[in-house]
């Protein structure tokens, strides 16, 4: 075999030192972690940096050897990234699909044409490694709130299923274009892209997860009290919008509480999705939740509140009940901070008289309620609160 040139060794030798300092950190994690999103990016990184190696320098390995087991090796470490990602999305694709990636490059190798043709290979190796990009795209679209880091993640997978896809058209068309290197510096870009990358934004989101999940309520995936408070204490002056839910004790003593925390879920979805992923909204206990919506005046709190109220009216539980909520609406005053404070406690005067008044409905505190207050009493939020007084 002739000497290799040391300038096509050195981007082999980069690539290759890259994809064993991206397993060191994934690997340190993986132990704390084996049994989630953790463990399975220090299983894969580990591939990687075993299969990749051996495929950029197979001129010094036997082959087709490390041909077969060097692909099936990063085919398995991309599926436990795709595995990754949807345990970080909060889902769990069967355990068995790891395995069907590399099971197949195994069983395309039997077939004599494949092993006869480079072009061939390199498709159904790009196949195989888009689809599995594709997959990871899918998990991360699916799920909000979307991170800064899944964003990212999102832009990754997208432009290694478009490198993917221009690699098998190359391939199948035998254009030069693809032995140039111009494409070869492409690919290898890409490559540290998703190997590098992909691992990388994958722990920051694992930590981003690991904050978000300390700030958002168990049972409806909302912000908690904390996540508000933290919210809130970033924002500039914001319209405090105060939900609950109508009759929902009611709801618990007929059909039983899974059925109330059936509502409850079935209400945080629809405010979420008519609010939309910019306005902070949770759950501050039992049937109550609230929403900070920056208004300036122009009577934007108002109109989601009752978008609100109209969705939710319009929505049947699984057991065959219709619902409806409602809502009271404080705006600021000049300078004021206190959001989850007086002016919760001005909201929750609004959404007594709409209790009172004959429920679903949208009700604005207004200066003269200090004047003539309607009744308040004290409860477990910690400020002058009415809810429990009305249900």
């Amino acid at each position: 075999m002739p000497p290799v040139p040391l300038f096509e060794l050195q981007p082999k030798l980069y690539l290759s030192l890259a994809c064993v300092l991206s397993a060191v950190p994934c690997f340190i994690l993986g132990r704390k972690d084996r049994s989630g999103p953790g463990g399975l990016l220090s299983t894969a990184t580990i591939l990687f940096a075993v299969g990749l190696p051996a495929l950029l320098f197979k001129e010094f390995l036997p082959r087709p050897a490390v041909v077969i087991v060097g692909n099936m090796l990063v085919l398995g470490a991309m599926s436990l990234l795709w595995h990754t990602t949807a345990a970080l999305c909060g889902r769990a694709p069967p355990r068995w699909t790891r395995g069907v990636a590399p099971a197949l490059w195994a069983a395309f190798w039997l077939l004599p044409w494949f092993r006869a043709h480079l072009d061939g290979r390199i498709a159904i190796a790009a196949t195989l490694t888009g689809s599995l990009a594709v997959l990871a795209v899918i998990e991360l679209c699916r799920t909000r709130p979307k991170l800064l880091a899944q964003r990212l993640l999102i832009a990754v997978g997208v432009l290694h299923v478009t490198i993917s896809v221009l690699r098998v058209v190359l391939a199948v068309r035998h254009d030069p274009f693809g032995a140039s290197s111009l494409w070869t510096t492409i690919t290898q870009l890409n490559v540290l892209n998703y190997v590098v990358l992909w691992p990388a934004l994958c722990l920051v989101l694992l930590n981003q997860r690991t904050v978000e999940l300390g700030l958002r309520d168990e049972l409806s995936g909302v912000l908690n009290r904390r996540g508000l408070h933290l919210r809130a204490a970033g924002a500039p002056a914001v319209s405090v919008l105060l939900f609950d839910i109508d009759r929902f004790k009611r709801i618990n003593d007929t059909f039983g509480h899974s059925h109330g925390d059936t509502a409850i879920v079935t209400f945080a979805g629809v405010a979420s999705s008519v609010l939309g992923f910019a306005v902070p909204f949770g759950r501050i206990g039992g049937e109550e939740f609230v929403a900070l919506v920056s208004d300036g005046g122009n009577g934007r709190a108002e109109r989601l509140a009752e978008a609100v109220r109209h969705a939710f009216a319009a929505t049947t539980l699984p057991c065959g009940i219709g619902m409806t909520v409602s809502v009271g609406v404080a705006h600021p005053r000049p300078g004021e901070r206190d959001v989850l404070g007086a002016q919760l406690a001005r909201a929750d005067s609004a959404l007594y008289r709409a209790k009172q008044t004959g429920r679903d409905k949208v009700e604005v505190w207004t200066e003269q309620e200090a004047v003539a207050p309607f009744p308040l009493s004290s409860n477990r939020h910690g400020v002058r609160h009415t809810i429990t007084l009305v249900s």
